[in-house]
């Protein structure tokens, strides 16, 4: 890991600083340390402290956990603007996952004990960050709900209309397929199936790069 010196204001993209004024997103800024992470190096272990808060510039990261059984289950992936480590800056706890790069990673590293310096200081961030955890929850729960009980296509479906809501129609998925399998709790060679089946039923149309159109909204929401 490497750390350069400020390049751009890196909280105003966070969900939980946008309440404040620039001059504020100023000295907030002036506590970050911007780090640089090679692919597939760690930004935090699974049950090492939880006392930093990353917000990526540049990149994409994977937060996986383990299993019981040594598998690992992708909990999510986190690209430009995301954060994460939200959830320990307001308690003494580990994480309970692990970040690895998987590409070439530029964060910005908003530390603990600054972060809670912040909060005496500007109390309206407390609320935000309380809502941000609520949101970060809401969707872990959706998430284990699906993968429990949704079989592959139900879950492929949801995922998939999440993302056109989100991006529109046409789009590029955010991760690799293999990566998306283990998201979706399949094996890569189901998913190709599951997506197949959807381009033959005039659901969506599959191009290069990892681009989908969805052709069919409606048919993902049944």
């Amino acid at each position: 890991m490497g750390t350069t010196k400020p390049e751009h204001l890196c909280v105003a993209t966070v969900p939980i600083f946008k309440v404040l004024p620039h001059a504020q997103l100023e000295q907030i800024e002036a506590l970050v340390h911007h780090s640089h992470f090679p692919a597939n190096s760690p930004l935090y272990l699974e049950n090492s402290p939880a006392d930093a808060l990353y917000i990526l510039h540049a990149g994409a990261v994977k937060i996986v956990r383990s299993s019981a059984d040594g598998r690992q289950q992708l909990l999510r992936v986190l690209h430009a603007g995301d954060f994460d480590g939200d959830q320990g800056l307001l308690m003494d706890q580990q994480h309970q996952a692990e970040a690895v790069a998987m590409e070439p990673v530029t964060a910005c590293v908003l530390y603990k004990k600054d972060f809670q310096a912040l909060l005496a200081q500007y109390p309206a961030i407390a609320s935000q960050v309380i809502s941000a955890l609520a949101q970060r929850i809401a969707a872990l729960e959706t998430q284990t709900t699906l993968v429990t009980t949704a079989d592959v296509a139900t879950r492929l479906a949801h995922y998939l209309g999440e993302l056109a809501e989100e991006l529109g129609e046409t789009f590029t998925l955010p991760m690799k397929k293999k990566e998306l399998a283990e998201f979706l709790g399949t094996t890569p060679e189901t998913l190709s199936r599951k997506l197949r089946e959807l381009e033959d039923a005039k659901v969506l149309k599959q191009g290069p790069g990892r681009k989908l159109t969805i052709l069919d909204p409606e048919a993902l929401a049944d």
